[in-house]
């Protein structure tokens, strides 16, 4: 009897473990599944001018959150390391940055930032002076109680690296080019998902 007292014991606790043992897998499934954001690590994902912007990751996003203008855009994952903000008192200036020294546009001087331009996120009256000068502009939001639009320049800046009669530079860094070329491209293409994700701090 004793023995079949321990079996029936020892049953029930097995019985005990593997209910247990199921409960945390469920549990530890479902905290899984939910969204994670975790500071950006990524060193050229960073803000050169404003302390008050903040990256942040999920699954599928590069979440960047301006809190000084009051807006937070969504970047896809896949611009990781490709990209450098430029913030400003009106608004921020979006730049390609590739594995090309023409991507890094360092021989450009007057640039206050490395890399070729992309578009741009402002305030609707910032730009009043300056419209000629821009493409593509559009509204987007508002934030803070200001009107929010996005445009481009009047000229490709990452045209230069779909140019394969350059003399000036080897077959290496044409090479670069190309893959670097393929990449703003999409991104140039991306722009469109990333303004529409505009959003407001409030």
């Amino acid at each position: 009897m004793k023995e079949c007292e321990d079996i029936n014991e020892a049953g029930d606790k097995l019985k005990t473990f593997i209910f247990t043992f199921t409960i945390l897998l469920i549990l530890t499934g479902c905290t899984s599944q939910q969204e994670k954001t975790i500071p950006s690590q990524n060193p050229q994902s960073i803000a050169l001018t404003n302390n008050e912007s903040v990256y942040s990751e999920t699954e599928n996003d590069i979440i960047y959150t301006n809190n000084k203008l009051g807006f937070n855009i969504k970047l896809p994952k896949s611009w990781e390391d490709s990209y450098i903000i430029q913030e400003s008192d009106d608004g921020i200036d979006v730049y390609f940055i590739g594995q090309s020294k023409t991507s890094k546009n360092e021989s450009d001087m007057a640039s206050e930032v490395g890399g070729l331009y992309l578009f741009s996120i402002a305030t609707k009256n910032s730009i009043k002076d300056d419209i000629d000068s821009l493409d593509s502009i559009e509204d987007i939001g508002t934030a803070k109680g200001k009107e929010f639009v996005t445009y481009t320049g009047t000229d490709c800046s990452i045209c230069i690296l779909n140019d394969e009669e350059d003399s000036n530079v080897d077959n290496t860094e044409l090479n670069l080019r190309k893959a670097d070329w393929q990449k703003a491209s999409k991104m140039y293409e991306d722009r469109q998902i990333v303004v529409k994700s505009f959003k407001s701090n409030d």
